[in-house]
């Protein structure tokens, strides 16, 4: 295979459909040491395994010094969710255990989406590596405890799409102090072990128990030149200090190199590469925005149907239970006046006729009713039967005495019949 390293990184990156190809390069092991593989050169002539097949990793091998600001594309912002993920896992970068949890819930929306009590049941992350084991060994918490706490913070996060969440992550995770540096041993004139650390921002001397806080630090912006004999030149040192000189392979020189040549291009104008992608950057982020809010309205929309459809429900079941109590209330009144009717008994006459009171000689006004709200949905039929009742008594009484009288009923409000009676007092007896 006559291949050089950048055509088969060119190859990679378009199966992935990624254009910020400056951060990410070709890493392979050999040795036991990790090695990026380089453009320039083919792949066989560099010392690659000779194995089949031959295995590279896809990874970034530069960090952006802001990731809202650099990271264009969402291919490119996911990969380095991915990577910073599996570094802070692994715990190459070290994390307080209360940010692994915060950044735990970040990586749970953005694998499920918003957080549903229905559908998220307990032990639904069960299967899922979301915080470092240092963590998981300092607490003595159980799967459900550690799960109870994601989830709180989970549950927070509704509404925030999956791109939204990997970017939360990273900008967290960027302002850890192990985030983007590589660190590899080297020893001063005097053989002391120490450590040196790479990053966005410049050179760093570490001792080589603590990877946190740097002895001396070089930033880009202080470094004139890096050459190619393993010299740096410091800008605006003074004539004996302004070079200092270390003794590291050739390999943490170019990536001394790479980083310094990000640094410088950050702070010049944008190629039109780059403000054509910015730009097309602008417009996917403001069309998701406005797909993400037509999606959260559908979504507010069926759920709001779904509460309707549910209080329909409610409701229909409440009214089925009404009609069912008011049938029994109606076939309970219509066996009482059976038995009215079968018996000759007085007694309903007179408890609907008491309710009245006397007007005038020849005038009775009152009200009857069924209480509750079973009487408005059986008031029209007992209506009837009460008429009936009233109206047999003064046929009755007038067939006896041969006097006439007149009935007049008008249905009320809630299940109420007001009733008007002309006739003499005899009638009532």
């Amino acid at each position: 295979m006559k291949w050089k390293g950048k055509d088969l990184f060119d190859l990679v990156c378009r199966a992935l459909g990624l254009r910020e190809t400056w951060f990410f390069g070709l890493q392979y092991t050999v040795k036991g040491m990790c090695t990026w593989l380089k453009m320039d050169k083919k792949v066989l002539d560099q010392e690659i395994p000779k194995e089949d097949p031959i295995s590279f990793h896809f990874l970034a091998k530069f960090y952006p010094e802001k990731v809202e600001e650099e990271l264009l594309q969402e291919i490119t912002q996911h990969l380095f969710f991915l990577q910073v993920k599996k570094q802070i896992l692994d715990e190459e970068i070290y994390c307080s255990p209360e940010a692994t949890v915060l950044l735990a819930s970040y990586a749970v929306q953005a694998k499920y989406g918003d957080y549903d009590p229905n559908f998220h049941e307990p032990g639904f992350l069960a299967h899922d590596e979301l915080l470092p084991k240092r963590v998981l060994r300092q607490y003595q918490l159980t799967a459900e405890m550690w799960e109870e706490k994601i989830t709180a913070w989970y549950a927070e996060h509704r509404g925030i799409a999956r791109d939204e969440a990997e970017m939360n992550y990273l900008k967290i995770a960027q302002d850890l102090e192990m985030y983007g540096v590589n660190y590899f041993p080297i020893q001063n004139k005097n053989h002391t072990d120490l450590l040196l650390g790479v990053d966005a921002k410049g050179i760093h001397i570490y001792s080589i128990n603590n990877r946190f806080s740097p002895n001396k630090s070089f930033e880009w912006s202080a470094i004139r030149n890096i050459s190619y004999r393993l010299f740096i030149s410091l800008a605006g040192a003074q004539v004996h200090q302004n070079q200092i000189c270390f003794a590291f392979p050739i390999q943490i020189l170019q990536l001394c190199i790479g980083n310094h040549d990000l640094f410088m291009r950050r702070r010049k104008v944008d190629s039109i590469e780059i403000q054509q992608m910015k730009a097309q950057a602008r417009e996917e982020k403001a069309r998701k925005k406005m797909e993400n809010q037509r999606l959260a309205r559908e979504k507010q929309l069926r759920e709001e149907a779904e509460r309707a459809k549910e209080e329909l429900e409610r409701r229909l079941f409440q009214l089925e239970d009404e009609a069912r109590q008011a049938n029994e209330a109606l076939v309970s009144t219509f066996l009482e006046f059976g038995s009215f009717f079968s018996y000759g008994s007085m007694r309903y006459q007179e408890l609907w006729l008491r309710q009245g009171w006397r007007v005038s000689d020849h005038w009775w006004r009152g009200h009857a009713g069924i209480p509750g709200k079973t009487g408005s949905a059986i008031i029209s039929i007992c209506c009837q039967v009460f008429a009936l009742c009233i109206w047999f008594r003064v046929l009755s009484s007038c067939k006896e005495g041969r006097k006439e009288a007149t009935l007049e009923l008008k249905l009320g409000g809630r299940g109420m019949v007001h009733w008007q009676l002309k006739g003499p007092t005899s009638i009532f007896g």
